[in-house]
């Protein structure tokens, strides 16, 4: 066989292997391909059908945070236990801090909500318990409203129960204040 015909045979038998390889493997491929792409194609198309019906995700990621940052300080503000003693001492420090020297703090009963006695709505609270503690003092009008403020920032939950005010003579602006304060505690 001449050298022509050797040449030829080999280029026949390239492209034939050619040819098998591009019909047998490339274009089933290029098929595979293009059906993949509709398909991520379609769920890309879901997925911002169902983001559009959830809204931004985005500003659900800062809510979650925001919502993380409110209640990194949970156990403080609702302890796990009773941490009384801390409580009266943040309580004996704020009427410190606003000049309150002279004051009488009496304890009352503690009492846990029980879930029967509670709405529907409130059953989470169940097994929370009431601190309660009658303060009271001598001052005038601007030292109150002073303490209450400060009560306010207080770390742990506290709420002003009752308010009772007694104008103590009609010559000075002084006032006799019993302040029923709510504190809590929920182990759960």
């Amino acid at each position: 066989m001449s050298t022509a015909k050797m040449n030829i045979v080999v280029l026949l038998a390239v492209l034939g292997l050619t040819s098998g390889f591009v019909f047998g493997v490339l274009v089933p491929g290029f098929d595979r391909l293009k059906t993949k792409h509709a398909e991520i194609e379609a769920a890309a198309a879901q997925v911002k059908s169902d983001q559009g019906q959830v809204g931004n995700i985005g500003d659900i990621y800062k809510s979650i945070l925001e919502l993380d940052k409110e209640t990194s300080g949970y156990r403080v503000k609702l302890p796990s236990d009773r941490r009384f003693g801390e409580f009266l001492n943040s309580l004996s420090d704020s009427l410190k801090k606003v000049q309150i020297d002279d004051y009488i703090v009496q304890l009352r009963d503690a009492r846990r909500l029980e879930a029967e006695s509670l709405p529907s709505q409130l059953k989470l609270a169940a097994g929370t318990t009431i601190l309660a503690v009658d303060v009271k003092f001598e001052t005038n009008f601007e030292t109150l409203f002073e303490l209450l403020l400060v009560i306010e920032k207080l770390p742990r939950v506290t709420q002003v129960e009752k308010l009772q005010l007694a104008s103590l003579d009609e010559q000075s602006n002084e006032i006799h204040v019993d302040l029923l304060l709510h504190t809590y505690f929920h182990p759960g």
